[in-house]
């Protein structure tokens, strides 16, 4: 697999300005370090769209209240609605696990469980705060989410190198090719109240 990396700096503050003043106007596109040719965006949207499994190794850390989380990470998508993410390892909080199917999400941390409708939902009563789950479902693969207009840069071969969408700002900082399509490999993720860090180490598709 060939990383792609994306070489320029990332201003969280220098991009929701833009958001405010007049619809983000000419913020300088991010240079990369390749010679991978362009593709349309609507060639790669479908590309994208049609990757519906997957099985995603990597890690994430999570900046919340001063205090920052290390964990590894499992995620297993089957389709929109069923999903199964495992964060682990040296995380302060233990093990967690959180299942999605279309009755109900589930959250598993050590003896304790506990349902309800939505992943951040649970996320936040059970741990204080949340990662977009729902969103993440499309921003993982490089894509805005569903429901509101986002505000999107793409960097010259065509991937999308920052989106802001629903209080959130998505950094690609790198991009990893899988087979013949181009996936995220380093995502950062800003809120006002959260900052959140996630490295790919390992895409499978199909499974």
């Amino acid at each position: 697999m060939a990383n792609r990396m994306i070489t320029s700096p990332f201003k969280p503050a220098l991009f929701f300005l833009c958001l405010i003043i007049a619809g983000c106007a000419s913020v300088p596109p991010k240079s990369i370090t390749t010679s991978q040719k362009a593709v349309p965006w609507e060639t790669r949207k479908a590309q994208l769209e049609d990757i519906q499994t997957w099985n995603v190794k990597g890690s994430v850390s999570i900046q919340y209240q001063q205090k920052t989380d290390i964990a590894s990470l499992s995620w297993q998508q089957r389709g929109q609605q069923h999903y199964n993410i495992v964060l682990s390892g040296p995380l302060n909080i233990g093990r967690v696990e959180i299942t999605g199917t279309p009755e109900t999400v589930t959250f598993k941390q050590g003896d304790k469980f506990a349902s309800a409708n939505t992943p951040e939902t649970l996320m936040t009563e059970q741990l204080g705060w949340q990662i977009p789950v729902s969103n993440l479902y499309y921003w993982l693969r490089g894509l805005p989410a569903q429901g509101s207009e986002p505000i999107i840069q793409f960097d010259t071969t065509g991937d999308i190198s920052q989106l802001a969408q629903q209080g959130w700002l998505v950094e690609y900082a790198e991009y990893m090719n899988v087979g013949e399509v181009s996936l995220p490999r380093k995502v950062y993720l800003s809120h006002p109240t959260l900052k959140v860090r996630l490295v790919i180490r390992q895409w499978i598709l199909g499974r």
